[in-house]
């Protein structure tokens, strides 16, 4: 578990996070943060694993649909960021 308050207060830490969190989901160690999350193959089971390992890492609520509403890990990560601070992280 990591505290997303933290990982917060250095975006760049939160955002490494995050993107090794996709880079496992998707099994594909050369993504950038810059890289579309369902182009890249993440599909429906691939969501779900996303989302839950979001919500053990960060301790924020995730919703299912967030690769649509934030496609890249750079997004995600202040999507997160947005998250913990609206849940009180």
């Amino acid at each position: 578990m990591a505290d997303v308050s933290a990982a917060g207060d250095d975006p760049d830490r939160l955002l490494a996070g995050v993107l090794e969190i996709v880079r496992q989901v998707l099994e594909q160690p050369e993504l950038s943060a810059d890289d579309d999350f369902i182009v890249s193959g993440g599909d429906s089971f691939r969501m779900v694993l996303l989302v839950r390992a979001l919500e053990e890492r960060y301790q924020v609520t995730v919703d299912p649909g967030l690769a649509f509403d934030a496609p890249t890990a750079r997004e995600m990560s202040k999507w997160v960021a947005a998250q913990a601070l609206e849940e009180g992280r």
